[in-house]
């Protein structure tokens, strides 16, 4: 009867001595136990397990405990497990390993005292659970994050992150530094931040938005659109996100980055309108004065705050040449006057051979009785590019009217100066034309005058 219950329990500890050193394998944890009295320390052979050692690699002890400990985590140990010893509460700390082979490894450990029946403390008994593959995780994360913030905060890119659930909505600071918008902080930007869509868009974009976010699976969303700026303009924008979903689908977050296009949505269509009309003027029956109420028109169509004009110079007079949106009294009254300074803007690009670079104001009294012309047909400022041929004589005005007096930005200055080059090559072009036309007019009369044989060998 005693064999066979010995061999029993000896059954039962062996298959609890696997049980547990499959646990510690599977939970990554080792247990130990120190003696108060007598300082041995016992370790399962999990612990070995965590540090690279096979079970029972060498006699543990605590100097060697202690050694196996990272260096700067040392000092907190010790001073946690006296702490523990002499307040009684539990023992939890986080420290790093040094493996055999001086791999660095996350240890979670926890402990409680062990009392006899007088209830002094005799044992410290706990557990070592390896975490480094979850803490190496959120290292990593925490790194990628503190990247993000530098970079946002460095106001590089705007970037926002909206969360769907809660309609909460994070600004980053490139939004300050490229749209001069006002730092809200995370609750409700949401609302504001649809607040600077234009309102022709708005609902579209929303929509759209909507659309991507919560009926579809997609995960991308892009959208160019126009984004009011706080001194009121609108920047051409495209914005770019990221739908991240649970396991159901169902969006969560969405982060994205806007990108300020304007320069290249404008310069893009200056391109497009440009090259048609180049295209255009090789068109034998083109005059210059359709060509350029063409071109004028499709760059008041970009740019609905101008008003141009391009007034030809001969003999020191002015003469209409292309207006497509100036009041006709208006034209007829400026047209056939002479340079001179009553003309103000007029005879400051003539006289110059430059552009003006600075919107004038039309109300400056050099203007004079231009002035007052200008001002019955509700134009406030004007600026001004002077047409040159190719000898760098000006043969023309090219003017920029404005109902109030503004300054220009970049882009419309730039478009100002590209179109004072494209006119000028274009009226050469037709100066050239003409020459040749006269030129072969000539020829002809020549011909019939005279019996003489002409003849013209390359």
């Amino acid at each position: 009867m005693d064999k066979k219950y010995t061999q029993s329990f000896t059954k039962l500890t062996d298959r609890a001595k696997f049980l547990l050193a499959q646990t510690e394998e599977l939970a990554k944890t080792g247990s130990w136990e120190l003696d108060l009295q007598t300082n041995a320390l016992y370790w399962s052979d999990g612990v070995f397990g965590i540090l690279g050692y096979p079970p029972g690699a060498f006699e543990v002890s605590f100097e060697k405990a202690f050694e196996v400990i990272h260096p700067d985590d040392r000092p907190a140990a010790l001073q946690a497990m006296q702490e523990t010893i002499a307040t009684g509460k539990p023992y939890q700390i986080e420290k790093r390993f040094v493996t055999q082979n001086g791999q660095i490894k996350y240890i979670r450990s926890k402990g409680k005292l062990v009392y006899d029946e007088h209830h002094q403390p005799i044992k410290l008994v706990g557990v070592f659970q390896d975490i480094s593959d979850t803490r190496l995780a959120e290292l990593k994360w925490q790194e990628a994050n503190e990247r993000l913030q530098m970079v946002l905060q460095a106001g590089y890119e705007s970037v926002w992150d909206f969360n769907p659930l809660t309609r909460e909505m994070y600004l980053s600071e490139g939004f300050a530094q490229n749209f001069g918008l006002p730092d809200s902080g995370t609750m409700s930007n949401n609302d504001y931040f649809n607040s600077r869509y234009h309102p022709d868009e708005r609902e579209e974009i929303l929509n759209d938005f909507r659309q991507k976010a919560y009926q579809t699976n997609e995960i991308h969303w892009l959208k160019e659109f126009r984004f009011k700026k706080i001194n009121g303009e609108y920047a051409y924008v495209r914005d770019r996100a990221i739908i991240k979903r649970d396991e159901k689908g169902a969006a969560i977050r969405v982060v994205g980055s806007i990108q300020d296009i304007t320069n290249e949505y404008y310069y893009g269509l200056l391109d497009k309108i440009e090259k048609e009309v180049m295209t255009l003027s090789f068109r034998e029956d083109i005059t210059v004065s359709h060509l350029l109420y063409t071109y004028l028109s499709q760059l008041e169509s970009v740019f609905p705050v101008f008003k141009t004009s391009v007034l030809r110079i001969v003999d020191g007079q002015l003469f209409h040449l292309a207006s497509p949106s100036l009041p006709q009294a208006y034209i007829d009254a400026i047209n056939g006057l002479m340079v001179g300074d009553e003309l103000g803007m007029h005879t400051l690009a003539t006289d110059k051979k430059m552009p003006i670079h600075a919107t004038q104001q039309l109300t400056e009294g050099r203007m004079a009785n231009f002035t007052g012309l200008a001002q019955q047909f509700g134009l406030g400022a004007c600026w001004a590019q002077p047409i040159l041929n190719a000898n760098g004589t000006p043969i023309a005005n090219l003017l920029v009217y404005f109902d109030t007096y503004k300054g220009l930005n970049t882009i419309e200055a730039q478009a100002i100066s590209r179109a004072q080059r494209l006119i000028s090559v274009l009226m050469v072009k037709f100066e050239y034309v003409a020459h040749i036309q006269k030129t072969n007019e000539r020829y002809t009369l020549m011909n019939k005058a005279t019996n003489d044989a002409i003849y013209d060998w390359d």
